[in-house]
């Protein structure tokens, strides 16, 4: 793992920080941990990134489709081909097992492919090391995914039933119980 402290320089023209290096910085990188602090040196802000990673494992492209739960589009997610040569593996992925590590290549490029649509690096979705708690927990609920750290109700709403399909491709999407609840009372009749 590396380690490497960035300044960013706020933008008054954008109006916020100009993140373009430190994005391009981390395109092709999985990033372990990341932590911020907003630090001020002659009256001017800087952002005071320090970034943990790892480097990218290439792999042979493959893609796999995901209907989100939600209803959307699917999306093709692309992974490793069953045929590609062993690469060495992160220090990140030691001790899963093929599954988990097959899953967590898929939820990864869902990431990446997510995070590039919304404009925004890959870590502010979802951290390597909320990755490697995703797949090895593998929750089935939302609420589940609330109670794996870093993932508030927040980012449950937001990108809950994607990752949900992604675990659990073959399962069924489960209604809340408070929708189920709502659709089996019975409808009042407004007066005549």
């Amino acid at each position: 793992m590396r380690t490497k402290l960035i300044a960013v320089t706020f933008s008054h023209e954008l109006g916020r920080f100009d993140d373009a290096e430190l994005a391009a910085f981390l395109r092709d990188r999985d990033v372990a941990a990341f932590r911020e602090h907003v630090v001020e040196v002659d009256g001017e802000p800087f952002l005071l990134c320090v970034v943990s990673w790892h480097e990218a494992v290439a792999h042979a492209p493959t893609a796999v489709a995901v209907t989100p739960a939600s209803g959307d589009r699917a999306v093709t997610i692309a992974g490793p081909r069953p045929d590609a040569p062993a690469q060495p593996l992160p220090e990140i992925l030691q001790g899963m097992s093929p599954d988990q590590r097959t899953l967590f290549e898929i939820v990864r490029r869902w990431r990446s492919q997510k995070a590039h649509a919304e404009g925004v690096p890959p870590y502010v979705l979802l951290t390597n090391r909320q990755l490697v708690d995703l797949v090895r927990a593998r929750p089935n609920t939302r609420t589940g995914l609330t109670a794996l750290d870093g993932f508030g109700q927040r980012k449950v709403e937001r990108y809950g039933p994607e990752l949900l399909a992604l675990l659990w491709p073959d399962v069924p999407p489960r209604e809340p119980a408070a929708a189920v609840a709502t659709a089996a009372a019975p409808v009042a009749e407004a007066p005549a």
